[in-house]
């Protein structure tokens, strides 16, 4: 497949500015390949719903490169739909503001919060 177009880290396509993100044939392959990692991986059952951003975060010798998906629950294995395994929990905003997180994990708290 044809290389994505140059996306900055909001979602928005470089070149065109327009609002909606720029769609390329490998989004659909990631968010399977997300779905397939998580379910067999963290036994998270996740329908990934689409493109948020791509952002990344360095680590004195640690470069991450991330792309960030919407995803909800889906409960076609491991949890029953709408339950995560026992070592995961949701979190109200005001819960989320009694840990300490690294910058790149509040940015995108950040981005879907404004999305």
């Amino acid at each position: 497949p044809e290389a994505p177009a140059k996306r900055g880290r909001r979602g928005k396509a470089a070149a065109a500015g327009s609002e909606a993100p720029a769609a390329w044939p490998g989004d659909a392959h990631s968010m399977e390949q997300l779905r397939i990692a998580l379910a067999e991986e963290e036994h998270v059952d996740v329908l990934p719903q689409g493109w948020i951003a791509d952002t990344n975060h360095t680590f004195s010798h640690l470069y991450w490169d991330m792309k960030v998906y919407r995803c909800r629950l889906g409960g076609q294995g491991g949890a029953p739909a709408g339950q995560l395994p026992y070592r995961y929990r949701w979190m109200s905003p005001e819960e989320l503001e009694r840990y300490a997180f690294p910058n790149v994990f509040l940015r995108v708290l950040k981005m879907y919060a404004e999305e």
